[in-house]
């Protein structure tokens, strides 16, 4: 035997609504949360207690509010963020836990900052814009 949990388990909130609902297979766990109202929360996986895959957030209005990615329990590719009325407000890459880029944006949806990260240098290069588009100083 490896140690692997296997199969099922559920949690309630004190009124026996489903809080979330996790399955485990061969060292993997999937599990999906909920709001009391029922609506789905969350779903995410890990891996040997780590996360790993896609991690899907949701506001309570059932709107998607976040998406990203993790390898090993570390930020690994890409992720974006919405406001409640579904409107993207940031978005960014990371490498093993390393940012590469961060994007953010007005409720407006429009571009309010740009952050580049490089490899070797500590400082990012960032870039802000105010709601007409125009470069100004970042605070």
């Amino acid at each position: 035997m490896d140690g692997n949990q296997e199969g099922k388990a559920k949690g309630w909130f004190n009124d026996g609504r489903l809080r979330f609902e996790t399955t485990y297979t061969e060292g993997i766990e999937t599990t999906k949360a909920y709001f009391p109202s029922g609506q789905l929360s969350r779903t995410y996986s890990k891996k040997y207690n780590k996360l790993n895959g896609q991690d899907t957030r949701w506001h309570e209005n059932g709107r998607l509010k976040q998406e990203s990615n993790y390898l090993d329990g570390k930020a690994n590719g890409n992720s974006k963020w919405w406001n409640e009325k579904g409107v993207l407000i940031s978005e960014g890459a990371s490498d093993m836990g390393k940012s590469i880029y961060a994007i953010l944006y007005y409720d407006s949806g429009k571009l309010k900052m740009e952050i580049n990260y490089t490899q070797n240098d500590t400082s990012p290069n960032v870039k802000c814009f105010d709601e007409y588009g125009n470069l100004k100083e970042c605070p």
